[in-house]
């Protein structure tokens, strides 16, 4: 099974990384009242935070960390898109090179947050989701849904080439 490549912003993996981690949490606070004992209080779902580590390896891998390290300096959110989770808006706050480069590899570590959640829940995650198949492009799924092509780019920013879309790659049809 081909997985769908890690994209954040205008940068694609040229492959996955090896470990990815998607940590989701609630915050909730004990707040101890006086002659009551203690009460729960539910502050809701934290943003994502997602970490991983990989490897660049081949002629071109200490230019591909710096490509992606480019990604880290800009300071605005950009789409973060993962194997098989809807992509979201997040924040790239760390890159680490892990022990030293060698000629054709480099090893890394990451670390993005998720920012906009509820931007990205009402202009990725809402309408219906459509896993395209072998040789579908935008202009015959636009037809098909009696939608515009800058309707599904819009609703799904990861989208680079309108032409070329995977099999299996998920769309979400407004």
């Amino acid at each position: 099974m081909k997985l769908q490549p890690m994209k954040y912003g205008e940068y694609v993996w040229p492959h996955n990384p090896e470990k990815l981690t998607v940590t989701c949490r609630r915050a909730v606070k004990e707040l101890h009242a006086p002659f009551a004992g203690s009460i729960l209080q539910d502050y809701g779902v934290q943003k994502r935070v997602v970490e991983g580590e990989g490897e660049f390896y081949g002629a071109n891998c200490i230019a591909q960390f710096q490509k992606l390290y480019t990604q880290l300096e800009k300071t605005e959110r950009s789409v973060l898109t993962l194997p098989n989770v809807p992509p979201f808006y997040a924040r790239f706050l760390s890159l680490e090179m892990i022990g030293n480069p060698e000629p054709d590899l480099v090893r890394y570590r990451f670390v993005f947050w998720e920012d906009g959640i509820a931007e990205a829940e009402e202009n990725l995650l809402s309408g219906q989701l459509y896993k395209c198949a072998e040789g579908d492009d935008l202009w015959r799924i636009a037809t098909a849904y009696s939608v515009t092509v800058d309707q599904i780019l819009e609703k799904n920013p990861q989208i680079r080439w309108p032409n070329y879309l995977q099999e299996g790659e998920r769309l979400v049809i407004p």
